[in-house]
């Protein structure tokens, strides 16, 4: 196992100067300001998302450019992959299992619309990764698989077959994702953190407060969609939620769903978990989409102030790495809402309150 300096050294050097060089408040301000979306794609040009724009220019389709910018950001792990030593690019891997399963949901989306749905979907499937990430299988074969065999079949050695089969019953019968998708998030947390035990005493604690952290908001946000869209029973809100969270375990997040009405529910579960940020909510909102706005914001504000610890932290630790991803994950993110504001019209406030 290499020192935590010898590993570290090259590796968080590139990544803080990559860090200097990453978009900031005055570049997304300016890009809401667009008039268009080809007067946004040209502010591209001369960004590190200038092949955006020239996938945009080439088809003067959105959803291609939003593929691409999803090939972007797992471009970003690749190379962070190919510059670590081999017992951190097994942890690189686990992250980039997100994105296999974000593609497997939409390949399973275009399936369900195909045979459940009985849509036609043929202006869709080429908004789909079709290259390997980690799990080699057909896309265009599952998505054609009409019938409970065919589908297990061309998902065979995969470890979406399992999941398949606990859910397809429940996908016909509530003609749903809903189940399957909640089971695939949970199958990347407990593969990431499997992994996060891998690593060094140092480098598990520090990705495993992060890690936990995530899963924190993860289940924040769903008890409060649980809570006022779905109106979920406790006992159905247990089936969803994901274990491994830092500061809000399953018997906390049950007590509150159960005990907080609508409006208490959310700074119930900042109150027990996050107070320094407990004091942003406004319990006098009614507004559900509003409210919504507000949960998301404060959420975001939790996970800037971890990375900003993690930014001022050891420098030779696995820190400064998990930064890198959330930041540039967080500006690919940002960059997909004002480009689909900028095409759809919606106005500057509009776009920053979503933001």
């Amino acid at each position: 196992m290499p020192r935590p300096i010898k590993r570290y050294a090259f590796i968080n050097a590139k990544l803080k100067t990559r860090l200097s060089l990453v978009l900031g408040e005055d570049f997304f301000d300016g890009l809401m300001k667009s008039q268009n979306i080809g007067e946004a794609m040209l502010l591209l040009k001369e960004t590190s998302f200038a092949q955006v724009e020239a996938v945009y220019s080439q088809t003067g389709d959105l959803k291609m450019s939003e593929l691409e910018l999803m090939r972007s950001e797992i471009n970003l792990y690749r190379e962070i992959h190919h510059l670590v030593d081999r017992d951190l690019q097994e942890f690189v891997n686990a992250l980039v299992m997100q994105y296999e399963v974000e593609n497997f949901k939409n390949i399973m989306r275009l399936w369900f619309d195909r045979w459940i749905r009985n849509r036609d979907i043929s202006t869709s499937t080429g908004y789909i990764l079709r290259e390997a990430l980690l799990i080699p299988y057909d896309k265009d074969a599952v998505i054609a698989s009409g019938e409970d065999l065919s589908l297990f079949d061309s998902l065979k050695n995969t470890p979406f077959l399992k999941i398949i089969k606990k859910n397809i019953d429940e996908i016909r019968n509530s003609q749903s994702l809903f189940s399957l998708e909640s089971d695939l998030d949970m199958l990347f947390y407990e593969n990431l953190i499997d992994q996060c035990r891998t690593l060094t005493d140092r480098d598990s604690s520090i990705v495993m407060r992060l890690v936990g952290v995530e899963i924190d908001l993860e289940n924040m946000t769903r008890l409060i969609r649980f809570k006022l869209f779905y109106h979920f029973t406790p006992q159905q809100m247990q089936n969803y939620i994901i274990s491994g969270g830092h500061r809000l375990k399953p018997d906390t997040l049950l007590n509150l769903y159960t005990s907080s009405n609508d409006s208490e529910l959310l700074p119930a579960l900042l109150g027990a978990g996050y107070e320094g940020v407990s004091a942003l909510t406004n319990q006098s909102q009614t507004d559900i989409y509003k409210r919504m706005e507000l949960m998301e914001s404060i959420l975001e504000e939790i996970l800037k102030r971890e990375v900003k610890k993690l930014l001022l932290g050891d420098p030779f630790s696995i820190g400064i790495m998990m930064s890198y991803f959330i930041i540039k994950k967080h500006d690919i993110h940002r960059l997909v809402s004002i480009l689909n504001g900028i095409n759809y019209g919606l106005p500057e406030d509009r776009m920053k309150s979503g933001l």
